[in-house]
């Protein structure tokens, strides 16, 4: 009978270890959802590509994957992409040198910087308020 009470606590412990990966999951997914309607993406696509640079650069931030395609998406007409800060990031480089070997001087990667910051912060802001993201207000 012990055996069996020890059995059963270790499949309740076990569940609950799958409910909590699950959990983290799904939290994961929501937290990306004010990121991902600023992008025109899904939460789905955007964590699965977070992933895919993860496996390139593991020490990229899910904070510098999110600034990237913000800054990717501000910056597509100067030929500046989100795969191209990415790359500058995985080779070590800051984010803000990564801009400038793209072509930017330090004060206009300052200045994309502070706007995909505000950018972020709309998104977060909107989806705390309840309000849709806006979709691309300074293109």
């Amino acid at each position: 009978m012990t055996r069996l009470t020890r059995r059963s606590k270790l499949q309740r412990l076990v569940c609950s270890v799958c409910d909590l990966l699950a959990a983290r999951a799904v939290l994961r997914r929501e937290a990306a959802i004010p990121f991902a309607a600023k992008l025109n993406t899904t939460p789905e696509a955007l964590q699965t590509a977070y992933e895919q640079a993860r496996a390139t650069n593991p020490k990229l931030t899910r904070g510098q994957f999110i600034a990237a395609n913000m800054l990717g998406r501000n910056l597509s007409d100067k030929g500046i992409t989100t795969d191209k800060i990415l790359a500058g990031l995985a080779s070590g480089q800051s984010m803000g040198k990564t801009l400038q070997s793209l072509g930017l001087s330090d004060k206009e990667a300052k200045q994309a910087e502070s706007k995909a910051d505000h950018d972020v912060k709309a998104a977060d802001k909107a989806a705390k308020t309840g309000a849709p993201a806006k979709p691309d207000s300074g293109h």
